[in-house]
């Protein structure tokens, strides 16, 4: 629309009509909205469905735990996996934008999890991914979404829920369990924007019982 108002404007004498002038964009809305935040208990419902698939399991519980986002997700190796002072934690590189490379310790529960996956598992491939498709290659966000989307269903609960709405849950329970601007955002890796776009629907999350942050994903029992 730009370039063409531009030939339109600066070249009058070829009778250019700017074709896109019309159009009308459709408005953005990146509102937090309360219908698509999960509750404890549909969290727990999809979580209990997922049980029997530990890969799924795993990373609903990296989701709905740290925030992480799904194309970081699917990207992690088992390089990029470090222990320090008895946690567990992942660097997260960007190679396109080095400055924005950066770690992330687990919580507990997570980091448990993670340990177990991670010494069960066979590395297929020459980058050492971690996430598979059934055909045995890295998991793509295409994978991850139809999969993800299986297992809500299963689950019954009332929304059609995605991993992105798991996230943003998890970002209002680190901001509901009193953490500040720049933790969160330095954490999950979010612009000043979105973090604040968070904190102004912190009250959605509401009455979480929990100290940072306010539930616990269990290890599956053999």
């Amino acid at each position: 629309n730009a370039i063409s108002r531009f030939i339109e404007e600066e070249n009058p004498e070829l009778e250019f009509e700017n074709p896109f002038s019309k159009i009308e964009r459709p408005e953005i809305n990146d509102r937090i909205m309360e219908t698509h935040i999960p509750s404890l208990a549909e969290l727990d419902a999809i979580l209990t469905e997922a049980k029997s698939e530990p890969m799924y399991y795993l990373i609903l519980a990296i989701s709905t735990r740290t925030g992480m986002a799904a194309s970081k997700i699917i990207r992690l190796t088992k390089t990029c996996v470090f222990e320090e002072n008895g946690a567990i934690g992942v660097y997260l590189n960007d190679d396109l934008y080095p400055q924005k490379s950066s770690a992330i310790v687990f919580p507990n529960d997570v980091g448990i999890l993670f340990k177990k996956y991670i010494e069960s598992i066979i590395v297929v491939d020459s980058e050492n991914h971690i996430f598979y498709n059934k055909h045995g290659n890295p998991l793509t966000i295409k994978n991850l979404d139809s999969n993800i989307s299986r297992i809500v269903k299963k689950a019954g609960v009332t929304y059609p829920y995605t991993l992105k709405d798991m996230r943003s849950r998890a970002i209002l329970d680190m901001i509901d369990a009193g953490a500040d601007e720049k933790a969160v955002q330095n954490y999950v890796g979010i612009g000043p924007i979105r973090t604040r776009q968070y904190f102004e629907a912190k009250g959605i999350v509401r009455g979480c019982p929990a100290s940072l942050v306010n539930y616990e994903i269990k290890a599956v029992a053999e």
